[in-house]
Formats: structure tokens, sequence, C-alpha cells
């Protein structure tokens, strides 16, 4: 007997196995509108299985079941507990139920009575992990954002993602949620999804490029492949895996409906924007905040608190977010790090490095604005601790921001980060092949301090590094690093060229008539410009032209005795670059052109510059500006001469005067911003106290809202869902009282009906006839 109960099991298993794809719909208000659409053109021999994920009132009786086998000839069914799935059927979920996919079976699971549950992200994470790239994600109308991140699981393992078109969604929360990942197929009207379904499903009778042997594949169309995506985004693939590359590139063909690696190669030399959908596809920017809880938990433990505990007053904790994709995980270990530092009572400047290569990502990541799909990922506390609801959006605190810069780097070619306590690269190193793998611990170890950390994803191991790496713990892939051992780095790898290019393709430079006439304009402006600088340069004193941050615009003049730039990192600054023996004369001098607005002069300056040591004239005077204007350019002019660039009526120069005039009026200045930081300091001090107070108020209050409005938006998505079915069952009901209608109105047969009492209900016009009923009669007992 448990023979044949293993041997059932087994056969429903493979079944489940053969299935080319296993299609996951999930739906809510208005949603019933849409699976009616979707059925009723949907082919009912596609041999796949579609499971809908809809919500449901735990209240009512669900009559979805009867209202959609109206629209398709295949066998509707709730699902039951341990149910094997079959292809071309359709299977509901059950009303207080989670329902996931479990070796080829629906297992359900009883909902927790008053808990918020997304049952759609529940379930397409469970067809993710089970059916891995055989899997497809629908995502039709509804509010608020369940599904969103079961998406991005079913990304993860290579699935196909499908959303309704906003503008066909009577609610288009769901859909539109889905879309903010960027991680959807395609965008379609439920008529059309019920199209792609039938094309996607026909073409799997053609195999699949990714299961295919490596050496039957057409190296060169590889190669031509690889140079494309380098030449569209300037990031090389040759050494990423090439099943990777493959189950991306199968998936666009069947988006694209490309029959051929060759038709799809062709395509993309003719379409430079499918080229940046598939090199965004290989780059798979699928995270979460908190991705793997126990992992982040044994980090702060471990890592980020030891760290902090390490670290010197004054000096600043540097960590490295690498791949970091849309910022979840980079503002996770920044939370972290916010955490210990509360908890430990140590005060610290954090600074993080969050970088990817999709520049699209980076920009999402650096705004800090998330979806309402994170409160499955980040505990309440967190929520209110570290964000700010805004709409339906969660923003990230502003302490935490400032912790990261985001940046776009690619670690192979740009120069990595120095002098780092911490690197998490989770989830990356998968995808490329050893070579590069090899060049990614040989740059970790070169980032790394002696004793910094290295958190890597599940998947990930560090191989043959285990002496520059030793083990913290191995199952949070959680490592230290040595800087005695050895990691070196491969040598530059080559770029594959394919035997045939078509770079003219790629060249859409265009020539034409005024292009010459342009370049001939300009180069006679460009001339007139070379004349002029000669003619200013030979008559002109030496002069430098400020703005109002007293950087230098442009020069004029030999003005090397009295400017000078170091050797190092350059600065336009004039204070940086000017001659140490006029810097007090020069800031007195702008200081009171500012002031006045005129032309101030002062004669007989000492200066001992680097070329030789000379008594000058100093003057500056405002350029296009009026007077009481704050902002305006300023001309400071060096004059070897009495007579040239300097006014009659200048004021001979006294160190001592000037120095002891300038000292007192900073003393003064340095006073009253004094004054005004303590009051500026006192006001703060008691506005702090007082938003700390009404922020702690605002917490709370939050908090009771946001759990009363989840309560409120589950509630309401369940009683439409009922409503819709109640709607159509009404339609049903009028429909079959007209027929009723209409055959007693017809029919040439007496009939009368009468209720318990023997009251008369109705009858046939033929009864009226003959016995003479009438309308009136009817509610009239038929005893006498």
């Amino acid at each position: 007997m448990l023979d044949k109960s293993k041997q059932k099991s087994s056969t429903s298993e493979d079944s489940a196995s053969e299935m080319k794809y296993i299609v996951g719909i999930g739906a809510s208000a208005g949603g019933l509108e849409a699976l009616q659409q979707l059925l009723e053109v949907l082919p009912s021999n596609t041999g796949v299985p579609y499971i809908i994920v809809q919500h449901l009132s735990p209240d009512y009786k669900s009559l979805l079941a009867e209202i959609l086998s109206k629209y398709t000839d295949m066998p509707v069914v709730q699902a039951e507990n341990d149910m094997p799935i079959k292809p071309d059927c359709v299977y509901l979920i059950p009303p207080k139920n989670n329902m996931q996919l479990k070796n080829g079976k629906l297992v359900l699971t009883e909902q927790v009575e008053g808990a918020f549950s997304h049952p759609i992200d529940i379930f397409f994470r469970s067809l993710a992990a089970d059916a891995k790239q055989r899997a497809i994600a629908i995502v039709l109308s509804g509010t608020g954002s369940d599904g969103t991140n079961g998406i991005k699981t079913i990304k993860e393992h290579d699935g196909l993602i499908i959303v309704q078109r906003s503008d066909s969604a009577k609610f288009d929360g769901m859909p539109k949620s889905a879309l903010r990942t960027g991680l959807v197929d395609a965008e379609l009207s439920p008529a059309e999804i019920a199209q792609e379904l039938q094309h996607i499903t026909m073409k799997a009778q053609f195999g699949n490029l990714s299961t295919q042997d490596e050496h039957k594949i057409d190296e060169d169309l590889m190669k031509r492949v690889y140079f494309i995506l380098k030449k569209i985004s300037n990031i090389n693939f040759t050494y990423y895996k090439q099943t990777t590359i493959l189950r991306r590139i199968e998936r666009r063909m069947v988006m694209t409906h490309k029959d051929s690696l060759h038709d799809y190669v062709q395509y993309l030399f003719d379409t430079p924007e499918e080229v940046r959908i598939l090199s965004k596809e290989v780059l798979i920017g699928v995270t979460n905040f908190f991705r793997d809880p126990e992992y982040f938990e044994t980090l702060k433990k471990t890592a980020i608190t030891n760290i902090v505990k390490s670290s010197k007053e004054g000096e600043m904790i540097r960590a490295w977010v690498a791949g970091c994709s849309t910022g979840e995980e980079a503002y996770s270990v920044a939370i972290l790090f916010s955490e210990v530092m509360e908890e430990t009572k140590i005060k610290r400047d954090i600074k993080i490095f969050a970088t990817d290569l999709d520049v699209e990502s980076i920009a999402t990541a650096g705004k800090g604005i998330y979806g309402e799909s994170i409160i499955e990922n980040v505990s309440t506390y967190r929520l209110s601790r570290f964000f700010v609801r805004k709409d339906n959006s969660y923003v990230i605190n502003r302490d935490v921001r400032k912790m990261i810069v985001f940046s776009p780097h690619n670690v192979f070619q740009d120069p990595p980060f120095g002098r780092l306590d911490l690197i998490c690269c989770r989830n990356m190193l998968i995808y490329f092949q050893p070579i590069l793998q090899r060049d990614l611990f040989a740059i970790f170890h070169t980032s790394l301090k002696d004793n910094g950390y290295l958190f890597l994803g599940k998947s990930e191991a560090i191989g043959e590094y285990s002496d520059v790496f030793n083990v913290i713990d191995a199952n949070a892939k959680l490592f230290v690093h040595r800087t005695d051992g050895k990691a070196p780095r491969a040598k530059s790898l080559p770029f594959l060229q394919p035997s045939i290019l078509a770079e003219e393709e790629f060249n859409d430079i265009t020539y034409n008539e005024d292009t010459e006439s342009k370049n001939s304009a300009k180069s006679g402006k460009d001339e007139f410009e070379i004349i002029n600088n000669q003619l200013l340069e030979s008559f002109m004193p030496a002069c430098v032209v400020l703005n109002s941050k007293n950087e230098i615009i442009h020069t004029y003049g030999e003005n090397s005795n009295y400017l000078h730039f170091a050797i190092g990192k350059a600065s336009l600054n004039l204070f940086d670059v000017l001659t140490e023996d006029l810097k007090i004369a020069v800031s007195t001098i702008l200081k009171e052109t500012r002031k006045d607005m005129q032309r101030i002069g002062y004669k007989d300056v000492h200066v001992k510059g680097e070329l030789s040591e000379q008594m000058i004239n100093l003057s500056a005077l405002p350029i296009g500006t009026k007077r009481g204007e704050a902002e305006g350019l300023i001309a400071l002019i060096f004059s070897e001469q009495s007579d040239r660039g300097v006014l009659p009526n200048a004021e001979p120069y006294h160190i001592d005067r000037v120095s002891s005039q300038r000292i007192t009026d900073l003393e003064q200045e340095l006073k009253d911003a004094q004054e005004q930081l303590r009051s500026s300091v006192s006001e703060q001090e008691t506005v702090n106290e007082e938003l700390q107070a009404a922020n702690e108020e605002l917490l709370t209050a939050n908090e009771e809202l946001q759990s009363s409005n989840e309560e409120l938006q589950s509630v309401n998505e369940e009683l439409y869902t009922v409503n819709a079915e109640y709607q159509q069952r009404l339609i049903e009901l009028a429909d079959m009282n007209d027929d009723i209608a209409n055959f007693l109105a017809t029919t040439l047969v007496g009939i009368m009906f009468v209720d318990n009492h023997l009251n008369i209900r109705r009858f046939t016009n033929y009864l009226s006839s003959e016995f003479g009923v009438m309308e009136h009669d009817v509610g009239r007992s038929l005893k006498f």
C-alpha cells in the first residue's frame, strides 16, 4: 500500500516536471472581469495548468468557479490540499487559505485570522521555487502591491512576468506596483495576454537554447551578441556564464517572437532598444530589504557590532555594497549600522559605497522611495523608525540616506574602493565564470582592511581563497579577511571579436552641407579669439576675474609672480593659488569693493613672488553689476607701474594698519557669528524637543493608522470581489427570470403557481382565458 502511494506521488511530480510552463495568475479587485476576458480568448489545449490566486472574503462562499466555468472549456476547480496539477485545468484558491505549489501539488494553509497576508506573493514565490524558468506570473487588476515581491523571485529564477495594461484594468494598483520593479516582460490587455500565452506555449515545443550542449551553440553568433552588448552598454559579458546569457536570450526570443538565434541577433543589430533590454535582463536587478533575514542578523551581531566597537573615535567606517541594484541591500546595511550605534551608544561616521552597472537602478536607489510591498520584508518597528510614509510609498530616513554614496561602477574596469571594513557582494558571483570570480576575490583582497569582513550570497563560496578569507559563519556566508594571504588577479582578459563585424550598422553619424559651414564659422571665431587674447596679453597688466566665490574664471597678462599652482589636485580658488604676501591685501580690497560696489586701489604693495621681489599697485573693480547687487564678477589687477591699472587717488598700503583693521573686522564677525550660533542652538534645541515629542506621537498614530489601513484595504478588496460575484449571479437570475416569463406568456398549458398557504403567485395566459383569473388575483388565496 505504501509503495503504491509513493508511486502515485512520483507520477504526479513527473507529470508536473514535464509541463513546459506553469502559469500563476494573481488578481484582486476588478480581477473577475479581467479573468473572464482572459479565459474567453485562451485556448483550452495549451498543455499548461492555470492557477488563479484572488483576494477572497473569508465570510462568504466563493462563486468564482461557477462563474469562470462559463467562459472556458477547461475544467475550473477549487483547489484542495495536496491536489496534483494537470495541464489544461484551471485551479482556484479557496477562501481563508494561502496556497503554495510544492512538487507539482497545491498545498493549502489556513490564513491567520486578523493577520494581513499577501497570498499572491506567497504563491508566486512557491511557483518560482518549484517551476523555476518554467514559471509564468501574471498580475491582473487589483489595488495595493500584492504580487510585487513574488515576481522578483520569479525573475530571479528566470521566469516570465506579464501584467495587465493599466488602461484595461479596473484597478491599476497591482499592475503599476509590479511595473515599478522594472522586471516585467510584457504589459498587455487580458485578451492580448491570452494570445501571448498561446504563442509562448507553442514556442516551447521547439526546445530551449539553455538546455542545449554549449558546443552546439553557434560560437560566432554568441560573439556577435557580446559585441553588440558591449557596443551599446559598454559592458563586456564575454566571461559571464553562458547558460545565464542563453536563458535571457531565450526569454527575449519568446517575447520578440523570433524563431532562431540568428534571427534574434539580427534583430539586436537593428534595434538598439532591444540591446538595452537584454543588457538589463542579464544584469538581473533583483533584491529585497534584509534578504535572508537570519543572515543579516548574523551580520549585525558578528560583523557590524565588532566593526563599530573596535573603531576609533574620529575614524570613518567604510563599507562597499557591490551590485546594489535598486538599493535595498545598501539601505539594509545602513539600518544595521544605525541600530548598532544606537544600541552601543557609540557614534561613528559611516560611509557606504553602493555601486552597480545599471545606471537606472542607481537612480532609483538614490531616490530612496519604495512601494508598500516592503512591509513583507521590513518590520513595523523599522518602518516607523527608518522610513517616512508618503502616499502609497515609503521614503528612507535622511539620516540613513546620508550614510550611502550611490554610484555607477564596473568592478572589473573602474578603480576599487580601499581601506574597507566591510564588503557585501551577494548573489553576483554566481553569474560569473571562474576566471572573473578569481578577479573579483583579488579585488576584494586589495580593498579590505586586515580583519575586514566579506558577506556573500547563500549560493556563493570562496573556493580556493580560504587562506585569504577565513570562515566566521559558513551558513550565513560571512568571512573575515587576512592580508597575509595571496589572491593574484588574472591578466587582462581578451574581448572575443566575431569573425564578421557590421561596424557601420552602429555608426549613425550623418554628414550634410551645414556641417562644413558650421565648422568653418567656428574656426573663424576661434581665430579671432586667439588674436584678441594675444593683444590683451601684450598690453594689459596681470589680471584675474573672480566670481562671488573667489573662484578664478579668467586670467590676463603675466601673473606667474602672483599666482602659483601646487602639485596635486588642482584648485581655482584664488586664495589657494595666491602668493602668501598678497593674501591680506587682496582679502581686504575684495571685501571693500564688494561692500561699496566701486573701484578700490592700493599702491606700494610689497610682494615677494617666485620670480622677483617688487612693489606693485593693486586695484579691484566690479564688472557688469549695478550698485546693491550681491552677485557679480570682480577684476583684480596687479600693476607694476603707477600709471597703469590703478586709481590716481589710491591709498598707500600699510600692512600693519591693514592687518590690524582686518583682524578687528574678523574678530567682530566671529563675535557676531558666535552670538547668532548660540541663539540658533538654543532655539534649535527647543524646537527639537517639541518635534521629538510630536514625532513620537505621530509614529504611534502612524502605526495604528497603517494597521487599520491594511485591514480596511484587505476587507474592501474582498467585499469588491464578493460584490462582483453576486452581481454576476444577479445578471444570470435576471436572465432566467426573463426566460421563465417568456415561457409562461407563450405556452398553451394552464399552469398556476401557489405558495405554501395556497396564495396565487403566478399563472399562464392560457389559464387566465379559460378560468377567468385576472392580474389583481395575484396574492389571493385559493381557499374559499
